[in-house]
């Protein structure tokens, strides 16, 4: 099993990027967890260069899968740590935070900061982030939609069984700007119909 090990209580803080003050903002859907819970970025065409320019500098210095361990994360492994994690075919690397270990051995659940969503990684191929990757705020923010309420739902939802997957990768706006947890009323840009989460209601999601 994975050796882990729980946060100090004064954890290093990171900057995580905000949702804006401001009545309506551009956002894309980047990850999409169940129909009323979904990871956004904001529609910056400078911070994505940035971003762009992280994966590059993230792979150059982790290589792809082939090059020896480069500052391999350290053990145990804290929960709640920040580390890079490699894509799937390790063409590439991206931040992650370490959510715990799972019930196989060694592979660990991990968040992406980034761009959202969930993963199980083998904890061998985790590495340190160094302190110029973590300059740029993290850029996946958590939302929840702002029609409907988690803690009363009845179903489980899955992204791949329900009208959420429609919103993966749309532009949208948020109206109005900001509320407690991030819960947003979302609209599609290219549809004058319904909010998104009024819509997901009525459709009985």
């Amino acid at each position: 099993m994975v050796a882990v090990a729980m946060p100090p209580p004064q954890a290093l803080p990171f900057v995580q990027a905000m949702l804006p003050s401001v009545a309506n903002f551009d956002v894309v859907v980047t990850s999409v967890a169940d129909a009323g819970h979904f990871f956004v970025q904001l529609h910056n065409d400078f911070m994505q260069r940035q971003l762009q320019d992280l994966h590059q500098n993230m792979l150059q210095c982790y290589g792809q899968g082939t090059a020896p361990l480069i500052l391999p994360l350290p053990q145990p492994i804290v929960v709640g740590s920040c580390c890079a994690a490699p894509a799937y075919t390790y063409n590439g690397w991206y931040r992650a935070q370490v959510l715990g270990p799972t019930a196989n051995p060694d592979e660990v659940e991990v968040k992406y900061l980034d761009y959202g969503g969930y993963g199980r990684i083998a904890a061998s191929s985790l590495r340190q982030l160094r302190a110029d990757f973590l300059t740029l705020p993290f850029q996946a923010i958590e939302c929840y939609l702002g029609e409907r309420d988690p803690s009363s739902r009845r179903h489980v939802f899955n992204c791949g069984q329900c009208g959420a997957g429609r919103l993966d990768n749309e532009f949208c706006v948020d109206c109005p700007c900001y509320r407690p947890q991030n819960r947003l009323a979302v609209f599609r840009t290219l549809s004058r119909a319904r909010a998104a989460g009024q819509s997901l209601l009525t459709e009985n999601w």
